[in-house]
């Protein structure tokens, strides 16, 4: 619980729930605040640096979220709809950015500790990881009894990405 409260909480100021039909005024407050400097820190900023333009400009941007929600939000609340549900796959987006950012960045940390080149690091950490959900459709896929489906999807999936990916 301990080590889970934060990131939830942090979670739950930027993403509107989906679970329920209705996101209460309290709720939309709290994400429009927390939801445009969130993706304002994520896409825009420098991560390196802390820069009085880009605190502006997150402060700048809640403002406007808040400013918008106190005056267009009904007070008993709203019904998920289109914006919640554009809003909550935008943020999902945003928090896949984060995360892979970081994780890319955990790495690097590593490799300079241990002393492997990042090119190593690359080429096969961070490639079994990619591939880790494919493994464990492919498994799964085989263990429903489609074997077949399974080896060709393990030949065909890698394949198109390396295709479509060099651009032929």
């Amino acid at each position: 619980f301990i080590f889970n409260a934060p990131i939830a909480a942090i979670v739950g100021i930027t993403m509107p729930p989906m679970e329920c039909k209705r996101v209460t005024y309290r709720h939309m407050l709290a994400i429009s605040v927390g939801w445009p400097s969130f993706f304002y820190q994520i896409f825009i900023a420098d991560p390196h640096t802390i820069k009085t333009v880009d605190v502006a400009a997150t402060l700048i941007f809640s403002a406007l979220g808040l400013t918008l929600t106190v005056l267009k939000c009904p007070k008993e609340g709203l019904e998920v709809g289109r914006v919640c549900c554009l809003l909550s796959f935008i943020n999902g987006i945003s928090w896949m950015q984060f995360c892979a950012a970081e994780i890319v960045g955990i790495f690097q940390l590593v490799g300079r500790i241990a002393g492997i080149p990042e090119v190593f690091l690359g080429s096969t950490f961070l490639a079994i990881g990619a591939s880790a959900g494919d493994l464990a459709s492919l498994m799964a896929t085989a263990r429903a009894g489609q074997a077949k489906m399974a080896v060709s999807a393990c030949f065909a999936g890698p394949l198109f990405q390396l295709l479509l990916g060099t651009g032929v």
